[in-house]
């Protein structure tokens, strides 16, 4: 699932704040994960780049935005 434009916004926000060089950023594709946590992956360092999943609940701006039909009922 491809990652909105505003929570797209955020991520190339941060890596200005990281003042990452344009040839790292431009080593790193984002997409959208479910769950609380984000997913990284390689390494701008490497020549195949990195991988960010940033996760589907940033782009919320309320609870009607939820998908309740796919949350999940986690027991440990």
């Amino acid at each position: 699932m491809p990652v909105g434009a505003e929570v797209m916004t955020l991520a190339k926000q941060v890596e200005s704040d990281l003042k990452l060089k344009e040839d790292k950023t431009k080593a790193i594709k984002y997409f959208t994960i479910f769950g609380f946590d984000p997913y990284t992956a390689g390494s701008t360092a490497y020549e195949t780049g990195a991988v960010v999943g940033l996760p589907i609940n940033l782009s919320y701006k309320s609870a009607a935005d939820i998908d309740k039909k796919r949350i999940m009922n986690l027991v440990c």
